[in-house]
């Protein structure tokens, strides 16, 4: 894999780690992304692979937090395209909410029809603010595209 665009990522978290690596300086095997972004804020990582990739189930774990606070994602959503100047297409995308999390939230979501893409982008949108007012960014434990 290729990182493209991975600013969105907590300063001491590791996009790789979100791939099965374990480079993170906290929270190894998990990626963080930055706090205290407005709610409805879209976190993102853009990546791509070395060949395009037929896509038929996407798989995505976040892990909530403690309690009082959330590190929840309103909406998580994959988008895939198979060329640099090709538009994004949606390859998976879901509306979440509080209920959706127990300690953590899994996804194996199975395409209605193969994707064949080479360029991909994860967003997770920002949840509301902990009750002390701060927003915790979500936390990502996996993501699996096969």
């Amino acid at each position: 894999l290729t990182l493209i665009d991975g600013s969105d990522a907590g300063e001491m978290s590791d996009w790789r780690d979100l791939f099965g690596g374990a480079f993170s300086e906290v929270e190894k095997g998990m990626l963080l992304f930055k706090d205290e972004k407005p709610e409805g804020y879209v976190h993102s990582l853009t990546f791509a692979t070395r060949e395009p990739v037929e896509v038929k189930r996407v798989n995505l774990i976040l892990q909530k937090d403690h309690a009082g606070a959330n590190r929840m994602a309103d909406r998580a959503a994959l988008l895939g395209r198979l060329t640099e100047s090709d538009p994004w297409e949606t390859i998976y995308e879901e509306e979440l909410s509080e209920e959706d999390f127990g300690p953590a939230y899994y996804s194996r979501y199975n395409l209605e029809k193969p994707v064949t893409a080479r360029y991909f982008r994860l967003e997770l949108t920002q949840s509301k603010a902990d009750g002390d007012g701060v927003t915790r960014a979500p936390r990502a434990v996996e993501l699996t595209i096969n």
